[in-house]
């Protein structure tokens, strides 16, 4: 994704949306997972570049840069670790 990072914009969320819609209505399910790996992939690269600047951050950046089937699992480990590891994450919503 780095290396074509200059293709990354607004217009490339349109057309995966848009092809999500599509993919939906054509009962392409596979197709639709496939685009919304693809903009968690491009949400990921966007919340963490230029972001990470202490552990709460970084554990923020570990969870949007798993797969998504794992984020419960990653939640539940950042609980685990006490309530300072999910401090990076109630900003955001998730904690």
């Amino acid at each position: 994704m780095e290396e074509r990072a200059e293709y990354l914009d607004e217009a490339l969320l349109s057309n995966a949306f848009a092809w999500m819609h599509k993919a939906t209505e054509d009962g392409l399910d596979g197709l639709v997972a496939l685009l919304q790996k693809v903009l968690q992939a491009y949400a990921a690269r966007a919340l963490s570049r230029g972001r990470v600047q202490g552990p709460d951050d970084a554990a923020l950046v570990d969870l949007i840069t798993t797969d998504d089937a794992r984020w419960e699992t990653t939640i539940r480990d950042l609980a685990e670790q006490g309530e300072e590891a999910l401090d990076g994450l109630r900003g955001c919503g998730v904690g």
